[in-house]
């Protein structure tokens, strides 16, 4: 396809390239980016597998909310492939660095319900209660439970703990459970990041 040549540019029109794949971006997306950067071939991966686990992450997204679904979830995961790229980080980065970053931003937002926490709260929604009665790692508890042993085996994986601590970051973004230092942290490092990345 034409449009994916154009992936690694930040004005890709994700919109168009959802239509264009009949509202199957990120699944299409995906498979172009781990073939991309040769993810199928280092990890050994079951292409069948592979495009079944994609297809349950796309379809764990509701299409009924307007930002929170999987085009979104798309448009995310091109950011990243975009910012993996970049020459002063790519050459840091190991293939598990970019599987998990790929993974992490497509499945970033799985089953979100369209609303955020103080509204599930207010409204006594079931998912509040959930969060209320554990730590609340639905998506990376959801994202394992329905990708990562079908595609890599859990037993002798060794990404399952990093994939978690990505997962944990965002969601402890989102919920705002972080420390304020750790956000001062984080925002710092990106800042000195992206001083780095892009000139002035």
């Amino acid at each position: 396809m034409h449009m994916l040549s154009k992936v690694g540019m930040w004005d890709f029109d994700i919109f168009l390239f959802d239509r264009l794949t009949n509202g199957n971006s990120l699944v299409t997306l995906l498979c172009h980016l781990f073939n991309t950067h040769g993810l199928i071939h280092h990890f050994k991966l079951d292409m069948v597998t592979l495009h079944r686990f994609l297809v349950m992450v796309q379809e764990d997204y509701h299409s009924q909310n307007p930002y929170h679904n999987a085009v979104h979830a798309a448009d995310v995961t091109q950011a990243m492939h975009c910012y993996l790229k970049e020459p002063k980080l790519a050459s840091f980065l190991t293939p598990l660095d970019i599987m998990l970053g790929l993974l992490a931003a497509a499945a970033h937002d799985v089953d979100h319900p369209g609303v955020n926490q103080p509204f599930l709260i207010k409204t006594n929604h079931h998912l509040a209660n959930l969060y209320q009665v554990r730590e609340p790692n639905l998506e990376p508890a959801t994202v394992w439970s329905i990708a990562l042993g079908p595609v890599l085996k859990p037993e002798s994986c060794p990404w399952r703990k990093p994939c978690f601590r990505v997962l944990e970051v965002q969601r402890r973004m989102k919920h705002n459970l972080c420390p304020q230092k750790f956000v001062q942290t984080q925002m710092l490092k990106m800042s000195k990041i992206q001083a780095n990345l892009i000139p002035v």
